[in-house]
């Protein structure tokens, strides 16, 4: 069972095993179970020392994010929980998928994406409204977010699923790249972004501010991830041995080796 307890006295709060998943939360706890026999998402009111179900699907809820208001809570059990602190109840905001574990903050809210190689997608989560809608229905665990005019391009770091751009305004996301994964690198220069990936042979590739689009400027080597802009350009080096010096062209829009 659960049990509570102080310097002076043990209190049994509830019955069965497994109970785990602690988040600490104003006036108490927030937990849950690891058995499916034993679902729900559960509160712990530290001032009369009594547990109570707020949540009755799902189990495991591992994973919590404080946002404003409250938390997001996500694991095995189906969707994405959100739990309000002032009112200490608890909503499902998203109902399909489980262990929406990535969160990368944005201006006005979340994008979120699964750890789950069986939940794709891309969510949205409105800071103010409280609410989350899918936005990107393929791949899963996007995990490298960088801000650029507009909007975000984000990565995988699991699958080859590319490189994805959201658009702030429209709240849409669109792929921009269909290769590889695990773009990580990023450098913005005048008129846009250059981005190298962690994975071998996949070269450099650039985003257009304006046009919204992304370019194979060099298929040579990876893990570029140093960089210096000049005057109509860029210079890079990566941390891969012999690779030398990269030149990004900003008016040809291409990179060529400039130092071995």
């Amino acid at each position: 069972g659960l049990w509570y307890v102080s310097s002076y006295d043990a209190i049994k709060v509830l019955d069965n095993p497994g109970w785990t998943y602690f988040q600490k939360v104003k006036g108490g706890m927030l937990f849950s179970n690891t058995a499916s026999a034993n679902p729900g998402l559960y509160y712990f009111d530290s001032k009369d020392m009594s547990a109570r179900q707020v949540y009755p699907y799902g189990y495991s809820y591992s994973t919590f994010k404080k946002v404003d208001g409250g938390y997001l809570a996500t694991g095995a059990g189906i969707g994405l929980l959100f739990y309000d602190e002032a009112a200490k109840t608890v909503t499902q905001i998203y109902d399909k998928g489980t262990s929406w574990t990535y969160f990368n903050a944005t201006d006005g809210g979340l994008l979120i994406a699964s750890s789950s190689s069986s939940s794709y997608g891309l969510l949205y989560y409105d800071s103010e409204k409280h609410t989350a809608k899918q936005v990107y229905t393929a791949g899963y665990s996007w995990s490298f977010i960088h801000a650029v005019d507009g909007g975000y391009l984000l990565s995988s770091n699991s699958n080859s699923f590319g490189i994805i751009y959201f658009d702030l305004e429209s709240q849409t996301a669109e792929q921009k790249y269909t290769s590889s994964y695990q773009w990580q690198y990023f450098c913005d220069i005048d008129g846009g972004t250059l981005i190298s990936s962690y994975r071998s042979g996949t070269g450099l590739v650039f985003f257009d501010d304006t046009s919204k689009t992304i370019t194979q400027v060099s298929n040579y080597s990876y893990r570029w991830q140093f960089f210096c802009e000049t005057a109509g350009g860029c210079v890079c080096s990566s941390v891969t041995s012999g690779t030398g010096l990269l030149y990004f062209d900003k008016e040809s829009m291409t990179a060529e080796r400039v130092y071995t």
